[in-house]
Formats: C-alpha cells, structure tokens, sequence
C-alpha cells in the first residue's frame, strides 16, 4: 500500500497506487481477464474509502506479453470500466510495457476529501471501541474454493443450488466501502481507520503499530457470513482462520470513541451500513490479545498476507 494526501487550496487530494501480478495475486486457470480488471480497481478504491474520500480519477500501468489478445485486453479494461462506472470515476492515462514474466496491473488512483478531513491510521486512543464493517473472511474462503472447483467438474456443477457463491462474489467482485468510509469521516465518527486487505491479524497490527496502542478483539464478536461458515464446516476448518489471515475482504477496520458511539448507530440506522464491533484499543504495553469463551486469553493469530515473508 501506498496512500497520502497532498493539501490543496480547497480540498486535500488523496493518492494510492496499488499492483496485481499474475501468479502472486490471481491466476487464469481460476479467474477471468474481467475479474483481474474490477479487483485491480477495486483495491485501489478500497484505499481511498480507508481515507474517507472521494475518487475521481484513475491511471493503469501495464505489462504483459505479445501471447495476450486483443479481445483479453478489452475484457480487463471492461472489468474496470464496470466498477468506475459506479463512481462516475475517470481514466485519465497510464502506460503499458513488454513483460515476458506474465501480466501486472499497476493502478493509481486520484481522490480528494475536504481538508483535515482524512482519517488516517495514527488516531486510534486508549480507551476506543474497534468495529469493522461487514463480513471477514468470505474472499480467503471464496479463492480456496475456486482452486477447489478447477480440480472438480462435479463440484462445479452442483454449486449452483449450494449456498456458497457469495463466497466466490466476494472474492471476484469485492465493493470498496467508499460509502461507508465517507459517512464516517464525514460525521467525524472514526479516529482511525484501515482497509481489510492483508487480513485482520496484519491490518489490525499496522494500526495499532501507528497509533501506538494495543488492543483485545473478541473472537465470537468477529462478523462471519453464514456462506463462510457453512464451507468452513465442509472443509472442517475453523471460519476464524479465514476471518483473522485471509485478506482481500476489502472491508473498513475502525476505531470510534466511546462519545461517537451513538453518533455512529444512528448513522447504522439511517444508512443501513452494517458494522460490529469487535475489541477495544488499551495501552501498547498490553501487545494484542485475543479472547475466547468467558474471558480465556487465546495466542493472537499470525499476520495474514506477507509479500516476502
């Protein structure tokens, strides 16, 4: 992640620039060229709605091969034309390269916010309440199972009449919260805020890591989808593990003072956002902690996604 904002007269611009590799983000034998294309666009929104801003522009960077089609490039640029629409966002330029390793997507996105007003990771107190919106863990869940039905014709046919394909929507086809994260901001509710990108477990360390806190999240507060835990059930895995490392939920994580608590369910009513809260920000000396069942302190879970780890 790369994000800042850059004041102006009237306005503080927000920029980010995010990048999808093949066979590090996605791959063809599990995805289309039109899914690449409104994820790719998608994680960069998803920043700009961490921020509490508006976008407005966009650039797209690419490299790729000469196997590629023409008819391939259109999909991927349809897939982002889709999601911009929604926006009213712009493409304004970009550049593309020869890259024998296969494709990237490399994305920036211009948005602005009104001045001050950008939340940022470093605001989270002692004393705070952590909520996040949504649903976690349904993308991580939604990419194991397109791997599970390239390798079964027999499972991809009888997925139609199952009740886990909003797994797969979610993982193909996430919606950056920009709506959510411009009430919050808008109405001063968040003192900070990240997106849900890596997973629970990381994005819950780099705010707390900004801020300077720690923090104890509730495990049975965590929001699960029902598709989420009827697949955790199938594969006999616990749907927390999805939840706390999968990532790419694209989801806002969030920390409000106990005084903005009304003003922030009021905002739920009215707006029909859906949020949980999940923990409370203590002092950094108290680490991260998780409990379970009557209090029982549990191991924090291990970071989610790591480029180099």
């Amino acid at each position: 992640l790369s994000s800042a904002s850059c004041r102006l007269d009237s306005k503080d611009l927000l920029l980010t620039t995010d990048v999808l590799v093949e066979g590090v983000y996605f791959d063809f034998r599990t995805c289309t060229f039109h899914q690449v294309g409104f994820k790719a666009l998608a994680a960069n929104l998803s920043d700009i709605a961490a921020m509490g801003g508006v976008p407005r522009y966009f650039l797209v960077t690419l490299g790729f091969s000469g196997k590629l089609t023409v008819a391939q490039l259109d999909q991927l640029y349809e897939g982002m034309a889709d999601l911009a629409h929604d926006y009213k966002l712009k493409l304004i330029g970009g550049d593309i390269s020869a890259a024998p390793g296969g494709l990237f997507v490399c994305i920036t996105v211009v948005g602005e916010i009104e001045k001050g007003r950008a939340v940022v990771r470093s605001g989270a107190k002692v004393g705070h309440l952590i909520f996040v919106t949504g649903t976690l863990g349904d993308s991580a869940a939604g990419l194991e199972l397109a791997k599970i039905i390239d390798r079964s014709d027999h499972l991809h046919r009888s997925l139609a009449i199952t009740s886990l394909l909003p797994l797969l929507q979610r993982h193909f086809y996430p919606i950056p919260r920009i709506h959510e994260g411009r009430q919050l901001s808008a109405r001063r509710i968040a003192s900070a805020m990240i997106d849900l990108s890596d997973g629970l477990a990381s994005d819950l360390r780099h705010l707390c890591e900004e801020s300077g806190v720690g923090a104890v999240v509730e495990a049975a507060a965590l929001p699960l989808s029902p598709a989420l835990v009827e697949y955790a059930r199938q594969v006999r895995r616990d749907p927390l593990d999805y939840a706390f490392t999968g990532g790419e939920d694209f989801e806002l994580l969030l920390t409000v003072p106990e005084g903005r608590v009304a003003r922030l369910m009021q905002l739920v009513r009215q707006e029909r956002i859906k949020v949980s809260q999940i923990g409370r920000v203590f002092p950094r000396a108290s680490g991260i902690r998780l409990k379970g069942a009557g209090g029982r302190r549990l191991p924090f879970p291990r970071r989610g996604y790591e480029h180099f780890a």
